[in-house]
C-alpha cells in the first residue's frame, strides 16, 4: 500500500470497512446514514467523501 501511495501522491487514506452495518442498507433499502447515522461504517463513507471532496477540482 505504501508503494502505491509513493507512486500516486493523490490516493486517498480512507477506507470503508468491511462491516455488517454495510450490508443492511440491501434489507432496510435505505441510506446507510439513515439507519445508523453513528456508525463507523456512516463515519467511513463520510470521511472517504470528505477527502474526495478536498482533493477534487469539481468541488471547487
Amino acid at each position: 500500500m505504501w508503494e502505491l501511495k509513493l507512486k500516486m501522491p493523490n490516493l486517498c487514506t480512507s477506507y470503508i470497512p468491511f462491516l455488517a452495518d454495510i450490508e443492511k442498507m440491501g434489507l432496510f433499502r435505505k441510506h446507510l446514514a439513515n439507519f445508523s447515522p453513528n456508525s463507523k461504517a456512516t463515519t467511513s463513507f463520510k470521511a472517504l467523501w470528505n477527502e474526495v471532496k478536498k482533493k477534487s477540482t469539481i468541488f471547487k
